[in-house]
């Protein structure tokens, strides 16, 4: 009987906690909590130093049925030098690379804009692989490869 408490106590207490997750206290929307989720960063550098950092969600993960012809990309970026940078998914080179303002449409995927960074949609060939592999490369820079796992 005294077990038969204790278990019946427990599961009282855990049941409470598991309509809770990481988001339940942010009020975001589902696709907010996918962006949140899916976002992943590196530092740029030139030579051993840091000059920037570089920001990207990827959208087919985040709104699947918007976003499925292409790879595509929500990236912020800030370097401290003016450069322009080209964009590498698994070694191909971005098909379009579109620049936007910081409050487009696109926004809504990163909670701080701000006006030191700059804010590109990118779209690249359909991939195969499993694992994708973004880089940003200036003539100077580049950053580390951010890794992206598909769900599909």
């Amino acid at each position: 009987m005294k077990t038969y408490l204790i278990t019946a106590l427990l599961l009282t207490i855990f049941s409470g906690c598991s309509e809770h997750n990481a988001f339940s206290d942010f009020n975001l929307t589902q696709t907010q909590a996918k962006s949140e989720d899916s976002i992943r960063s590196s530092k740029i550098f030139k030579d051993d130093t840091t000059v920037g950092v570089v920001s990207a969600i990827y959208l087919n993960s985040v709104e699947p049925d918007t976003f499925k012809d292409y790879e595509y990309f929500y990236l912020s970026l800030y370097t401290k030098e003016d450069a322009t940078f080209q964009f590498y998914l698994n070694k191909k080179e971005a098909l379009e690379i579109e620049m936007l303002k910081k409050d487009s449409k696109y926004a809504k995927y990163i909670d701080a804009s701000n006006d030191w960074k700059k804010y590109f949609l990118l779209k690249f060939t359909k991939q195969s692989a499993k694992t994708l592999a973004l880089q940003a490369k200036s003539s100077t820079a580049k950053s580390h490869k951010i890794i992206f796992k598909r769900d599909d």
